[in-house]
């Protein structure tokens, strides 16, 4: 039996009619294959939609790239409806060959509502290295927030459980142990770098690759560039050049394995343009390098990063001189400025009072439910509380003209006025 992910079928429903096709982006196993078949069931269960009007089909297997378009297309074709509305679910359309053709001439083709999952991109890398062709809805998928995994594992309260094994719902498909759970974890991470990066990217080096991936689990919340990566590896017993490993982080973040916050100063109020900071998308691929026991604060700052984008801000480290803001959560309405620890400390909250907008949205969250309560007009809130939440900033729209992507560059610092962005 599937369990609802009413965050996502509720907004994938609302898109429906809306003339676009709607595709779901995220890395493997995250759940979309699940979303469309949450999706299909509502449609029948809620507008009477007969089962003979569903299309589904699943090209997650090996040799789709020798597929062509036109084919597939023609047999979609063959299984409609005639003179009727069709729904086609295609699940992993991105493994055949011209994937983009295919879905243009779907939504060109009358009566037809498309819906799309596609792994190993974001919002952004889907529509490169040109824009889709076709007016779209694109909804990112993430691993479980903490109210799904409650939901899954039937456990009213436990986000020490959930930063430790984290949000991929095959973890919680039947009662793995340690062993086991790793084996799905590695599954999944090789997984999603050998075909969604190395195959795709046809990179001839996939070790190379595999180091720098591997650094950015060990060093997450930690500012990284290309150059302060390429220092830190060695590829043959020789330091890596940047434009190699900048290009293997490219690759990273525009697969959704890893995403990449940028810095904002504080002082300035400007996009610092190197120096970012990098988190999984989900910290249970840590379990891939390290049996440490990890750092609360660490696990913590990365379950509120992946919190918020899935919410829809756009999301920032606020960097002052001497310390920093962890989040900086905008809106094309707003800011709001987060700190979150394990244990929040005097300074943390004095780099929040030192905000000159009094009237700014600011908080701070905390795994230590001693400290809940109000500082100075600072609410400070648990992790328990605001990983429960299920705020949603912004809706998706339809798009039809291409987003604006973000380049790194390395080397010095580089200021982009936040006008221009």
């Amino acid at each position: 039996m599937l369990i609802d992910r009413s965050f996502y079928t509720d907004r994938i429903m609302s898109c429906i009619d809306n003339g676009s096709v709607k595709i779901l982006t995220g890395v493997r196993r995250v759940g979309k294959t699940s979303l469309l078949k949450l999706v299909i069931e509502k449609l029948q269960r809620e507008r009477g939609i007969s089962e003979d009007n569903i299309i589904f089909i699943s090209f997650d297997y090996n040799g789709n790239e020798d597929l062509s378009y036109s084919q597939v297309y023609s047999d979609i074709c063959e299984m409609m409806v005639k003179n009727e509305k069709n729904y086609v679910f295609l699940d992993e359309v991105q493994s055949i060959s011209s994937w983009k053709t295919l879905l243009l001439k779907l939504h060109q083709t009358d009566n037809c509502e498309i819906f799309a999952a596609c792994s190993g991109f974001n919002a952004s890398s889907i529509e490169m290295p040109t824009r889709l062709p076709f007016a779209h809805t694109i909804i990112h998928v993430y691993p479980l927030s903490y109210s799904e995994y409650k939901t899954f594992t039937q456990r009213e309260e436990d986000v020490y459980g959930y930063l430790k094994h984290g949000g991929f719902p095959s973890l919680y498909s039947g009662n793995l142990d340690d062993d086991e759970e790793l084996n799905v974890i590695k599954d999944i991470s090789s997984s999603c770098i050998y075909l969604d990066i190395v195959k795709r990217h046809q990179i001839r080096k996939a070790d190379q690759l595999d180091k720098v991936f591997n650094y950015l689990l060990k060093n997450v919340g930690i500012p990284a560039s290309a150059y302060s990566v390429s220092c830190s590896l060695k590829f043959g017993g020789k330091k890596p050049d940047n434009e190699t490993v900048g290009g293997y982080l490219d690759k990273l973040t525009d697969s959704s394995l890893v995403y990449r916050c940028p810095r904002f100063d504080m002082t300035n109020y400007e996009i610092l343009k190197t120096q970012e900071k990098y988190y999984p998308v989900d910290l249970g691929l840590k379990k891939t390098v390290t049996y440490e026991t990890e750092s609360t604060k660490t696990e913590l700052e990365c379950a509120v990063y992946t919190e918020l984008l899935r919410r829809g801000y756009t999301v920032y480290v606020g960097k002052y001189p001497d310390g920093e803001i962890k989040f900086v959560a905008k809106t094309k309405d707003s800011t709001t400025y987060i700190q979150c620890s394990d244990n929040l400390t005097d300074t943390d909250l004095e780099l929040l009072k030192r905000i000159p907008d009094k009237s700014a949205n600011r908080f701070a969250i905390t795994l230590s439910e001693n400290q809940t309560g109000v500082i100075d007009n600072i609410p400070i809130i648990s992790a328990e509380k605001f990983l429960s939440q299920s705020e949603f900033v912004m809706t998706e729209n339809v798009v039809e003209s291409s987003l604006n992507t973000f380049t790194e560059t390395p080397g010095e610092e580089e200021f982009i006025p936040i006008h221009l962005l």
